[in-house]
């Protein structure tokens, strides 16, 4: 539980760049290029955090620590972006706008711990004797 408290703010950080991102281009050069924008630097601003975040000693596999921030994103937007700010869950209708980012987020934080902790074994925890007959 400790690690994923550590990796809480990172993601949050994260998120917010993201925000930015989409605020600011929104204003400055409109919802088309906001997209465009969002999805190729809004993952970047993670790739920055996960740079921190996997330096330290306590830490989640790259593949935890990726699914975490994918989660966190997802249910941010939809709380906070999506029914909160008004913006509506037709944002989730947008490839452009939410699922290309998500995707990237979730690929570009794993292949930044990955490579950040090359050599290091990633630990995937056995499966749970009353679920071994599944495998």
């Amino acid at each position: 539980m400790r690690k994923v408290l550590y990796l809480l703010p990172f993601a949050a950080a994260g998120w917010a760049l993201c925000g930015l991102i989409m605020k600011y281009s929104d204003e400055w050069f409109g919802m088309e290029a906001a997209l465009t924008l969002h999805a190729s630097f809004g993952p970047l601003a993670f790739v920055l955090v996960s740079l921190w975040y996997f330096r330290l000693e306590e830490r989640l596999s790259p593949l935890y620590a990726a699914l975490f921030c994918g989660a966190f994103v997802f249910v941010l937007d939809l709380v906070v972006v999506a029914l909160a700010m008004g913006v509506g869950l037709s944002m989730f209708g947008s490839f452009v706008g939410f699922w290309l980012p998500l995707l990237l987020i979730l690929l570009l934080v794993w292949a930044t711990g990955h490579f950040v902790n090359e050599g290091e074994a990633e630990t995937i925890p056995p499966i749970p004797a009353n679920l071994s007959h599944l495998s």
